[in-house]
Order: structure tokens, then sequence, then C-alpha cells
């Protein structure tokens, strides 16, 4: 490999084991010179300053170059074009929900047999004509229906107002996916009242085997395993789709984020809650808004195969 590989904006250029001869621009050969004897050009051999400028970083004379990693290049490329992660289709099909008599706020998506999939917990402890449906365009729609099934922490929701014709996105039809894989979540976390989803980003970080849950203070197993998701996940973001960064679809559902408190203090604030002080009262009030609000940018995800899965327990024929 010689010097003329490297530099072609040099008119002329020769070298042998222990002489290099550069012709060209005086201010251009000055340069190399100065770089050489501050050390950026190393050489390795007995060839000397021929070798050291092979050695010249690429970046510094020709511009950003691939990045190579374990002799493998990664190029500096547009990720494709991929419509499933358009951020203005997206927004169309994720609703906020909520419920009028409990205050607990959620998420939902739109699938394509005209139900709204969201986590069971979120509607568990909700009259059907209690929950809300807030479209992308503000309006408000009413539930018809609802079904859900604590073991997956998932439920449907049949909106009232008409969605035939409304562009959704499908759910994936593998498990086929990596820890370290990247993803994103659309969702409405508390304290944001905007009609449209927020886009977060994360990672797939790991998975939970066997996780449980409380029904009527007994513990009980999911129906399925976890994928752990390192992303800012907060209340409100329960029932939010995630999506595939690789090929757009959805492939699981966030049903839970990481408590930042115990459950002895969770239990502490709802104590001072039910207190007949309207200090302790405030006080706990503030406590519960402030629990609600801490987080430690870990969720958790019910994946794809577990959310078709209940679809068809639920009657649903195309999950």
């Amino acid at each position: 490999m010689t010097i003329c590989r490297w530099l072609p904006l040099f008119r002329t250029c020769s070298h042998q084991c222990g002489i290099t001869t550069i012709k060209g621009d005086r201010h251009l050969r000055r340069m190399l010179i100065h770089l050489v004897w501050s050390g950026i050009l190393i050489g390795t051999s007995s060839c000397g300053i021929a070798q050291g400028i092979i050695s010249i970083p690429r970046n510094i004379l020709f511009g950003p170059q691939p990045l190579v990693v374990e002799n493998t290049i990664v190029r500096h490329t547009a990720p494709p074009n991929n419509p499933g992660l358009h951020g203005a289709t997206i927004v169309k099909f994720v609703f906020r929900v909520s419920c009028s008599s409990n205050g607990s706020v959620g998420t939902g998506f739109l699938h394509k047999t005209g139900v709204v999939i969201t986590a069971a917990h979120v509607i568990s402890d909700c009259q059907l004509k209690d929950i809300q449906l807030t479209l992308p365009n503000g309006s408000i729609s009413q539930v018809t229906e609802g079904h859900y099934n604590k073991s997956y922490d998932l439920g449907v929701l049949t909106p009232s107002v008409s969605v035939d014709g409304w562009r959704v996105i499908n759910i994936s039809s593998t498990d086929n996916i990596d820890s370290g894989e990247q993803v994103t979540t659309w969702g409405f976390p508390e304290g944001y009242d905007g009609a449209q989803a927020l886009a977060t980003i994360g990672y797939i970080a790991g998975q939970q085997d066997n996780p449980t849950y409380l029904d009527n203070g007994q513990s009980k197993p999911f129906a399925t395993n976890f994928w752990i998701v390192n992303a800012a996940i907060n209340g409100g973001h329960s029932g939010s789709p995630v999506f595939s960064i690789t090929d757009g679809s959805i492939v699981g559902i966030v049903i839970r984020e990481q408590e930042a408190w115990t459950p002895e203090i969770d239990r502490a604030i709802g104590m001072l809650a039910k207190e007949k002080s309207t200090t302790d009262r405030t006080l706990g009030t503030a406590l519960n808004g402030l629990r609600q609000r801490s987080q430690y940018n870990i969720g958790y995800i019910v994946p794809a195969n577990a959310i078709r899965n209940y679809l068809i327990g639920t009657g649903v024929s195309d999950p």
C-alpha cells in the first residue's frame, strides 16, 4: 500500500523504504511534516515517515468515513424509509384511555378488527359507562363493550364511534426480537394533556420470567413472560404499543413501569390520603402525585404472541 492511495490530492507521489517523496504544493508538504512531528502520524516500521503517513486518519484528510468496529464496516447511511414507523401514521391510531370515576389514565391502540387494545389494570376498576377514549383530533368516544384478562394484563374496548377505514399497523406474527434491539413506544404519560401520543425510544434490556401479580391479595402467575425495556416509561404509558425499529411492526404492549417506591411506602401514602385531617389528606395526595411521576426508566412489555393469544381468547378471529 503506497502513500499515493491515501493522498490523491498530490500531483505525483512515490516512495521506497526509508525514503518518501511528495511532490505538490509546498504548504501541503509543510502541513504533513507538522502532523508527523506533532505525533498525529505514527510510524510503525523502518519505513518511518512513509509508514507513518499511511497511518493518517482518513477523516482528517477526506471528511467523515465509514466506522470500523471489529473489522465490520458500518456505513453512514440513512435508515430505510419505513412508513410503519412514521409518526404521522402512528399518532392516528393511538388513543388516551381514561376512567372518569377513579381518575385512572392509560393508553390504547386501534387494532385492525376495530377494537382498542389496552392494559387490563387501566380499565379493570372502572365501569363501562365511565371509560372514555380521547381520539387524536381531541374528540371523545364512549365505549360500548369491554373485556379484560388480568393474567395477561390486557383488555379490549369497542369505541362507540366508527373507525372503519382507519389505518393501523399489524401486530408481529412472532416474538423474534433480541436483547439490545431498539424499539419505540407511543403513549400518554401522566401530566401530558395533548391529544396526540408522544414517542419514547429505548432498547430491549432483557426478559422477566415467571412474573406474578396480586389478585385480591393473592399472588398469581401471569400467563406470559415479559420483555424488559430500558426507556422512559411513566404512569399513563400502560397500554402503549411497542414498535420494532427494524420492520415497524407492533412487537408488544407496555403493561407497567418499574415502581420507584416500595409497597410499604405506597400503603403509608394510601393511609395518609384517608385520614380525617385535612393536612394529612393533602400530604397523602401530594405524595401520591410524586409517586406517580417517579421513574426508573424500566418498563415491562407483554410480547406480540401473548397479545395474539389473548385476542383469540376474546373471540377476535384475525389477531
